[in-house]
């Protein structure tokens, strides 16, 4: 659990490559699958830490162990908060996807420069909504 939670996306720029030569190259469609994994991987986690067998357990600890319930309990709390971070992530980088994938993929300049224009002001859409991709922490 503290592996996802520790996740980041600026560890993108500090893989190497295949071949171990150096770092990869990273690009903005690696941070939307970086999004979406982890999204999926919390969504996971969190089935999981709601599911009415660990419930169940976690009432009959109560008794027993309330401090080791309070961690646990610290702890699905961050799971709840990076889960609806990345959640929330994901959702505002999908519409910039199409953008990134032109960039990627552009051989031809003018349509490359076509695609800044459109991106850009999508960019500004995420930056001036998201509640937590403009964050000092994300950036």
């Amino acid at each position: 659990i503290h592996s996802v939670l520790l996740t980041d996306p600026s560890q993108l720029l500090k893989q190497t490559d295949v071949a171990g030569n150096g770092p990869t190259r990273a690009d903005p469609l690696m941070e939307v699958e970086f999004w979406k994994s982890k999204a999926a991987n919390l969504n996971s986690l969190h089935q999981q830490l709601n599911s009415p067998q660990l419930v169940a357990i976690l009432k009959g600890l109560e008794e027993h162990e309330p401090q080791r319930v309070a961690e646990f309990h610290r702890l699905v709390a961050q799971v709840d908060a990076a889960r609806l971070e990345s959640n929330e992530n994901t959702l505002y980088l999908k519409p910039l996807e199409p953008y990134f994938s032109q960039l990627r993929e552009a051989l031809d300049f003018p349509l490359l420069v076509a695609t800044f224009e459109p991106l850009m002001a999508t960019l500004l859409l995420v930056w001036t909504n998201s509640r937590t991709y403009s964050t000092r922490r994300v950036v």
